[in-house]
């Protein structure tokens, strides 16, 4: 699982959540895992969020939103696939 996209940080709740439900890991443990998943959420899509949000309409920022939008749009949907066949 890439923890750099939000379906990565999904599957790693989900696979936290199963393990803590079938007990094959302690309470506490799945806790702090939630808790880091929740801040590589937060790093990567919330924050940039709300930069993107500050900067927007600026024009003397405009070349760090582009890049922040790209990396945005990364961060949900994945790595871009190469159409190199």
């Amino acid at each position: 699982m890439n923890l750099q996209t939000l379906d990565g940080i999904a599957e790693a709740r989900e696979e936290v959540f199963t393990k803590m439900m079938a007990a094959e890991i302690p309470e506490s443990r799945a806790r702090e895992a939630e808790r880091m998943l929740r801040g590589q959420q937060d790093l990567k899509g919330t924050l940039r969020l709300k930069f993107l949000a500050l900067v927007m309409g600026n024009k003397r920022f405009e070349p760090f939103a582009a890049d922040l939008a790209q990396a945005i749009t990364s961060f949900v949907n994945g790595p871009a696939k190469s159409l190199k066949a």
